[in-house]
């Protein structure tokens, strides 16, 4: 069986490359071609399956020849579910579970409300996986310290996981649902902060998972930030550059910076 990750964003590219799948995706298109090959007595064993993931419908020339399995947005039950599976999951840590669980449902409520009003904002900007986030940050975070849930802490967690989107204030719709007390224990929230706890959260007092970081500026302000703040070190890091000039924007030179991206990923 294969496998294909996020398929539908190989739709928008200008070569097509999904083209090659509509005669593999055919009954004995295998065979095709082949001299000296009886269709009729050909083995099951020898076809592939194909599984597509993707957040959008593919072009009908590729849904057609297959069956398409269109998952809903959960319900609240099934959100609260499996929050309490991500801190029930790891075992021997029923202490940081207990400082987490009496607020999740709490969690999905804002968490609801978050969604419905982005909605009228623009696209669908936060998902489940900023959700799922936000509970293993919180999780992590109590369970290290050893400390119960507080507004600090919330509100660092969610400036991590649901900041970034102009018009919206993410921490004042979940403060809308989720009560707590205003304790000095906690990470800070500032941008430097939240910046410094992304790139070397495993180095800090309150660690937690961190999540590839994106930063939003104009004229590479934040690229001289983060090296006069000496939040990375020029000796350790690479530098990929894109811009909109012609040969920058051709698909082989996108392709080959992703394939960077992915090697600097994997040797750290």
């Amino acid at each position: 069986c294969v496998v294909l990750e996020e398929v539908g964003l190989a739709e928008d590219s200008p070569r097509l490359p999904l083209k090659v799948l509509h005669p593999l995706l055919e009954d004995d298109s295998a065979y095709i071609g082949k001299a000296n090959v009886d269709l009729s007595v050909v083995n099951n064993n020898t076809k592939i399956a194909f599984i597509g993931l993707s957040n959008w419908a593919l072009d009908p020339a590729k849904m057609n020849r297959g069956i398409m399995v269109c998952l809903e947005d959960p319900h609240k039950e099934e959100l609260v579910l499996s929050a309490k599976a991500i801190c029930q999951s790891k075992k021997g840590n029923i202490v940081g579970a207990s400082y987490i669980i009496p607020f999740i449902q709490v969690l999905v409520n804002a968490y609801l409300k978050l969604t419905k009003i982005q909605k009228s904002v623009t696209i669908q900007y936060f998902g489940l996986r900023d959700f799922y986030s936000l509970i293993k940050m919180l999780y992590h975070i109590c369970r290290k310290e050893n400390t119960p849930l507080n507004r600090k802490i919330l509100r660092h967690a969610v400036e991590r996981n649901f900041g970034g989107l102009v018009g919206i204030n993410s921490f004042d719709i979940f403060q809308q649902f989720v009560y707590l007390e205003d304790k000095d224990r906690g990470p800070g929230s500032s941008p430097f902060e939240l910046i410094e706890a992304n790139l070397i959260s495993h180095q800090g007092p309150f660690y937690s998972r961190n999540r590839y970081l994106l930063l939003l500026t104009e004229n590479y302000a934040a690229l001289d930030l983060i090296q006069q703040t000496q939040l990375i070190d020029k000796n350790d890091s690479r530098i990929i550059f894109g811009s909109s000039f012609p040969d920058d924007s051709q698909y082989s030179t996108i392709c080959r910076n992703i394939n960077l991206i992915k090697s600097y990923i994997e040797t750290g």
